[in-house]
């Protein structure tokens, strides 16, 4: 029989004691909540960034089809909570689907205000809080056999510490989220940092929020296979200031082969933007200029189209402050599957020296010589396409040249 959660170390009650500091309300998704009244967010006792909403209304809505998919009310973990707006959220707008959530946060102002708003939205039948160290909390949920379907991990920085104590508290099959702020290492500012932390170099190049998920997917990856755990990434965001990945967990020792497999190198010609992603060892790979090389990475797919849909039936039923960004980036989830890379309309101009086509003529050519063309999010104006780099480049030309004609 499964132990009492409250008896487990750290248990924090819901508590209607605001703590000793100014307070404002604030809205968001279905709850209205109190938090800290500070004009800048950092410097406040307890972070709370509403910039992040997208990231919690992802969390919320890839949770739901979970569920759904899975025909079960799941239990959800999310160890580093803050001020645990995130689960507040789900409890009040996914309650059908969940049936309860575990947060956990060490800071002393952060634990007192989530207590505090759990009370006053009547939601401690629903929501278990714990103030402890994160990694340990999960070792003694791990020994008191407490599991979870889906585990939001959510660092402010790198989550590369957090990752190895996560898989023990999860059901053999499962979902996992994990979101990376330190843009600036993933994204090769500081490659050092990056190599150190999730075990790969960047590039700091037109590819580099691609390549930031990628190396952090292949990081999660390796974690989960040392504890026997498959992973499949089914929905890859790179947006604002963070990436964030949502996982399918598998407790198989195949599937955990199978995945470390896929990690390799991503091969970047300099000047046609040719990116090839190759799975095992480096390897001499030739093009029309000089080839950057990043990884080790993940180098199979970013997207999971059948999840995608799945997720964009349900937001159509969800009333989302994030709803139209979401839109976009199931789309490109859904219309993008099998198509690595992208190319930079704004690095292709620069080094052909003209001034672009629009990205409607340009997709329009490549659609008619029998490519593929998908609008990607992860940075501004550039494509997925299977088109290679040197036919782009001539497309291009040919394409000013008969700008130039009209």
């Amino acid at each position: 029989m499964m132990n009492d959660i409250r008896e487990v170390r750290g248990y924090y009650p819901p508590d209607d004691e605001w703590p000793d500091v100014s307070a404002k309300m604030i809205k968001e998704g279905g709850i209205e909540f109190k938090m800290v009244d500070a004009e800048n967010i950092y410097d406040a006792p307890a972070f709370f960034n509403p910039v992040m909403v997208l990231n919690r209304d992802l969390a919320i809505l890839f949770a739901e089809v979970y569920s759904q998919k899975n025909e079960v009310e799941i239990r959800v973990f999310e160890p580093l909570a803050g001020i645990g707006i995130r689960a507040l959220r789900m409890a009040k707008e996914s309650s059908e689907f969940i049936s309860e959530i575990v947060i956990n946060d060490f800071g002393e102002i952060s634990s007192k205000i989530a207590a505090y708003n759990i009370k006053k939205l009547a939601l401690g039948e629903k929501i278990y809080q714990f103030r402890r160290e994160a990694r340990s909390l999960s070792l003694d949920l791990s020994e008191q056999r407490f599991r979870y379907h889906y585990i939001d991990l959510d660092p402010f920085g790198p989550p590369t510490p957090f990752i190895d104590s996560m898989w023990p508290v999860m059901h053999r099959r499962s979902m996992i989220a994990v979101t990376a702020t330190d843009m600036q290492a993933l994204c090769g500012v500081y490659p050092k940092a990056c190599n150190r932390k999730y075990g790969g170099f960047p590039l700091n190049n037109h590819h580099t929020h691609e390549t930031a998920a990628r190396l952090m997917i292949a990081s999660v990856v390796r974690s989960a296979a040392r504890f026997d755990r498959g992973l499949k990434p089914i929905f890859t965001s790179a947006v604002d200031h963070y990436t964030k990945v949502f996982f399918l967990s598998f407790q198989q020792k195949g599937a955990a082969n199978n995945a470390v497999e896929i990690i390799g190198y991503s091969y970047t010609c300099d000047n046609c933007s040719q990116i090839k992603y190759i799975a095992g060892d480096r390897r001499y790979v030739d093009c029309c200029g000089n080839i950057e090389i990043a990884g080790p990475l993940w180098t199979g797919d970013l997207f999971d189209k059948e999840w995608c849909e799945l997720a964009m039936k349900q937001l159509q039923i969800k009333d989302l402050s994030s709803k139209r960004r979401i839109e976009k980036l199931l789309l490109e989830g859904i219309d993008a599957s099998g198509l690595p890379g992208y190319f930079s309309m704004d690095v292709i101009g620069r080094r052909l020296h003209v001034t672009q086509p629009s990205f409607k003529r340009i997709s329009e050519q490549i659609i008619s010589r029998g490519y593929r063309c998908v609008k990607t999010r992860f940075t501004n104006n550039s494509f997925r396409s299977d088109i290679p780099g040197v036919e782009l480049m001539e497309l291009i030309k040919n394409l000013v040249q008969e700008l130039k004609e009209i």
